[in-house]
């Protein structure tokens, strides 16, 4: 994923939606480690890597 990418996916309503609702789950879940949350280490991964991606493009947002 290229930041490209990133802007297709955030101008996408429903993508765009559900990727705002997950990272607001996530900031808002009582355990602060991702880690803990996914309970998979490799999704914590993804996870992280993508909001570094989203944030990269998007910076000062929810990422």
């Amino acid at each position: 994923m290229d930041a490209n990418d990133v802007r297709a996916y955030l101008a996408h309503p429903l993508l765009n939606a559900w990727l705002r609702e997950i990272t607001n789950v996530i900031l808002q879940h009582s355990v602060k480690d991702v880690k803990e949350v996914m309970g998979i280490r490799i999704d914590a991964l993804k996870f992280c890597s993508s909001m570094t991606l989203f944030d990269a493009v998007c910076p000062n947002n929810i990422f």
